[in-house]
């Protein structure tokens, strides 16, 4: 085989061996070229308390809390969404969310570049196989798909594997129920349940943030990846043009043991890092909350400034009143049901602690960032199997694979019905391309940590990257022992090639930019550290 896999029973012993030796490498690999960010390959520091990055952050996690049970199809018009969008926008040092076509400016739909393209949610957490017949001439000989059965198309959301189905459509969290929104549910939201989780009672598309925060709290890392691996199987999606020139074949079974092993380094790797001791965004909201009621028990101490002067910059967005508007909602809404509305020591106008859509904060970072950095390292192993470029019919250069079309995987995009999320409906548009939305369900999967309140953007944007680099020193080692390579777009645009020599152990690794300058051992060790 071309790819070294683990096999036997000693599997889990040897990916955690290779799990700490690569902690051991992370931590002394260098530092980035003058004028970049220092520091070894991991996860930047955060923003300083009271800086205009640390204040627009928590401003966006407010916004992202008010727009969680509006539609996605529904974000450029709603009267909500473009007030939350417009408060967003006039926040001091705003990250930038993308503008997409007919869909306005969009939070959180910059991580990755083929996330601002179509639909906000990824084709592939809503499509199925459809009818479409198996894929062909793998080595193993087996057979993956539909094997000629007939349903209503990819628009019908149901994948197969094999001899059985699955559905696209979830069972999230109930609609309209936050958790954490007075002072007694804030003071037990570090680990501990913050009253009883309830859940929609009928199955539906992902078609709302919480409905995506719902995928990535009751899912494991490399769920959607799986899914997305046989949906590009049954398409018939030809290999990398290198590892087609392998002497052994690959076949699917050796990818999905790929794309596992990649999200269970993330996953291992992440909590072994050295921990920067950042506040979880409902923390930081408490102490905003705090500060907006003069802090009359000095519980800030001598952070009390810093947060005084964050509330302050925050005032003329406009979101702190309506946060507290909707946590005021929230606690006459449910305290029927868990006794929620002791506000302790803030006024109700001073009550703009961060509502939360699951039933526990994610106080320490392996949760919170475990799913962004799988979804980083897994996205990054599909691209690098699979051919992401074709000759263009009219020019004969490369261009993008196309993933909705004539021709392509599927003949439109589709998005969930906003007046019926149990169905999906198509979506006019430009043509999606596989790629963009690989890197789409990546982005997906990493903002639904701050969809739920659970973690901020940039540290979510930051564990994708860090994923994306794990997947690369993992396919590195296990590439090797013929003339073979992988080619991939990274999520940034930069152009990695993973080439492996007869004879040699592990593999090469180049970095290149889009006019292919580069290449040098000087241009990788800045893509390793780079972390903005």
């Amino acid at each position: 085989m071309v790819l070294r896999l683990v096999t036997g029973g000693d599997a889990g012993e040897a990916e955690q061996d290779r799990a700490e030796a690569l902690v051991a490498r992370l931590k002394t690999l260098g530092q980035a070229p003058s004028g970049g960010h220092g520091g070894a390959v991991g996860l930047p520091p955060g923003p300083a308390l009271g800086s205009k990055a640390m204040t627009t952050e928590i401003g966006t996690l407010w916004g992202a809390a008010l727009l969680r049970d509006v539609h996605f199809a529904d974000w450029a018009g709603h009267p909500a969404a473009v007030a939350v969008s417009q408060a967003v926008a006039s926040l001091p040092s705003r990250p930038g969310p993308r503008a997409i076509p007919d869909r306005g400016e969009i939070p959180f739909a910059d991580a990755t570049l083929g996330a601002g393209q179509g639909p906000y949610v990824s084709q592939f957490l809503l499509v199925g196989t459809g009818a479409r017949p198996a894929a062909r001439g793998w080595a193993d000989g087996g057979s993956v798909g539909t094997g000629g059965a007939q349903d209503d198309g990819p628009g019908a959301g149901i994948v197969r594997y094999g001899a059985q189905c699955l559905h696209q459509r979830i069972t999230g969290y109930l609609a309209r129920l936050d958790h954490g929104t007075d002072w007694t549910g804030r003071r037990a939201a570090a680990g501990a349940i913050l009253g009883p989780a309830a859940f929609e009672c009928h199955p539906r598309f992902v078609a709302t943030p919480r409905d995506l925060a719902s995928f990535v709290d009751l899912g494991a890392p490399h769920q959607a990846f799986l899914t997305a691996l046989h949906l590009i199987l049954d398409a018939g999606t030809p290999l990398d043009g290198g590892l087609s020139l392998a002497g052994d074949a690959v076949g699917p079974a050796d990818i999905e043991a790929l794309v596992l092993g990649a999200a269970a380094r993330a996953v291992d790797v992440l909590p072994r890092l050295p921990d920067d001791g950042r506040a979880t965004p409902s923390e930081l909201a408490a102490g905003l909350a705090l500060a907006r009621a003069g802090d009359q028990g000095r519980r800030l101490g001598e952070r009390r400034e810093a947060f005084a002067a964050m509330a302050a910059a925050l005032e003329p967005s406009g979101l702190p009143e309506r946060i507290a508007a909707h946590n005021a909602y929230q606690n006459r809404l449910w305290s029927p049901r868990d006794g929620r509305g002791d506000l302790g020591p803030l006024a109700p106008e001073d009550n703009v602690l961060l509502p939360l859509a699951t039933t526990r904060d994610a106080p320490d970072r392996g949760t919170r960032l475990a799913h962004a950095a799988a979804a980083g390292a897994c996205a990054t192993v599909l691209k690098a199997c699979f051919e992401m470029f074709e000759p263009d019919p009219v020019t004969g250069r490369p261009r993008a694979r196309p993933l909705t079309g004539a021709g392509a995987m599927l003949p439109c995009a589709y998005e969930a019905d906003p007046d019926d999320p149990t169905h999906l409906r198509p979506v006019a548009g430009a043509a999606l391309s596989l790629q963009g939305e690989i890197d789409k369900l990546a982005a997906n999967l990493a903002a639904a940590r701050c969809f739920a309140g659970q973690a901020a953007p940039s540290e979510t944007r930051a564990a994708l990257r860090l994923g994306e680099r794990l997947a690369v020193a993992m396919l590195r080692d296990r590439l090797g022992g013929a003339p073979a390579a992988m080619r991939f777009t990274s999520f940034d645009g930069d152009h990695l090639t993973i080439a492996a020599t007869p004879g040699t152990e592990g593999a090469r690794v180049l970095v290149r930019d889009a006019a292919g300058h580069g290449g040098s051992a000087e241009t990788l060790q800045a893509w390793w550290t780079r972390q903005d």
